[in-house]
Parts: C-alpha cells; structure tokens; sequence
C-alpha cells in the first residue's frame, strides 16, 4: 500500500469505553457492554448462564436471548450482525428472528416494554459504574 493510500484510509475512532477496533470489525468495549446485557438478563430473568448461552429453545430462556440480542444490536450499533451472531453462539436467523418477536411485543405490551427500560437502565448502570445490578 502506497502512502497516499494510507493517507486517505480513515481512522477509526475509539468508542466512548475506550474500545479499540479488531480486526473484525467489533470494539472490545462494546463486546465488554455485550456481556454486561447478557449479565443484566440473566440476572433479570433468574437464568443460569450455561443455560441462557445452549442451545436450551425452552420460551422463557430463548425470550430473554432475543431481549438480549435486541439490546445488544441496539445499544452497540458498530457490532455487526456476524459480530452479534458471535457474541451470542447463534444464526443470522436467529437473531433476525429475535429482532421480529421482540419488535411484536413491544408494539402491544406496555409491561414488556417498561422491562426492556429497565434492563437498558441495569446495563448502563453497569457500563457507567462496573457494578452489576441484581435483579
């Protein structure tokens, strides 16, 4: 590569965690924020954490994955699809699929849509402080 090649490459920035750009395309302070979701969800819902990352369809676990991934895609928008898909040991279907169901919930149940917020709020708590809100 030229140096008027590297000249016009853009730069990433880092996120505002301080994550640094890998190599594939994901922030490692954005995948740190994944993984406060996935704790504030399984906290919430009561799920042990080898249960909530199996392949376990039973609808109580895979409804607190798709709340997860949705928030995940929401509050991460950098993470890609394959990055998410990753994160969560899941197929572009699933989490299309997650994305449908919770989209469906929210548009009716008022009680579903105050859980989301306050699992948005014990993400950020914990992203803000390092501290984990039990549920």
């Amino acid at each position: 590569m030229s140096a008027t090649e590297n000249e016009f490459r853009p730069k990433m920035p880092q996120d505002a965690l301080g994550g640094v750009r890998t190599g594939n395309g994901g922030l490692r302070g954005q995948r740190d924020g994944v993984a406060a979701i996935i704790r504030a969800v399984t906290a919430h819902y009561g799920i042990p954490l080898q249960i909530f990352m199996s392949k376990n369809r039973t609808q109580h676990v895979a409804d607190a994955r798709a709340i997860a991934m949705v928030l995940a895609a929401e509050l991460f928008p950098r993470l890609t699809a394959g990055d998410l898909m990753r994160e969560f040991n899941r197929s572009g279907s699933d989490l299309w699929h997650a994305r449908k169901r919770v989209q469906a919930r929210v548009d009716v149940d008022r009680k579903f849509c105050e859980e989301i917020e306050a699992l948005r709020a014990s993400v950020n708590h914990q992203r803000r402080t390092g501290v984990p809100v039990v549920a």
